[in-house]
Formats: structure tokens, sequence, C-alpha cells
């Protein structure tokens, strides 16, 4: 939660910039790189919602029984229902 948290901007840049970036909205923002072959979990409370961007490669999002695969430059919305959403990174 980099984004829009200036506690964790300055814990993680060293400094005491503000953020980069200011959201005023209840959001929690998330960015992964991670290897081929790697998985990322999130819970997705049911008043929530996730926006996937998949930037390069390619993955597999899946919650609950709806799985998607998403290429470069791909995107998804998912709706919370109290279900755990993974990410395959292929």
């Amino acid at each position: 939660q980099i984004v829009g948290d200036s506690e964790k901007c300055a814990s993680v840049t060293g400094s005491d910039l503000p953020p980069p970036v200011l959201i005023n909205q209840d959001v929690s923002m998330h960015v992964s790189e991670l290897e081929q072959g790697k998985e990322a979990s999130f819970s997705l409370d049911s008043n929530r919602q996730a926006y996937l961007l998949c930037v390069e490669g390619s993955m597999e999002a899946q919650a609950g029984s709806q799985t998607e695969a998403l290429e470069q430059h791909d995107a998804a919305e998912v709706r919370g229902n109290d279900a755990t959403l993974s990410l395959n990174f292929k």
C-alpha cells in the first residue's frame, strides 16, 4: 500500500517526501512482479472489488470457481464474495 500511504512511502524510499500519488478513496493497492511459476493470493471481502492488469507476460486469475487467463495488457474486474483471489504467473 505504498500509493497514498506516507508512512509506508517513507519507509520504502528512506525519505520524508510525501507519497507520489494521493488517492482520497478507501483503496488498497498492490503491485507484484513475480517470476514465472509463482503465485500470489489475496482475500477479497464481499464488499470489495479487485481490478487486475497484466502489464507483461501472462497469468491466470481464480476467484471461487471462476478462472480467467490474462495476457499482456489484459485487464479484469473481480467482485468479492468473501473469496480468495489467486494469481498464477505463467
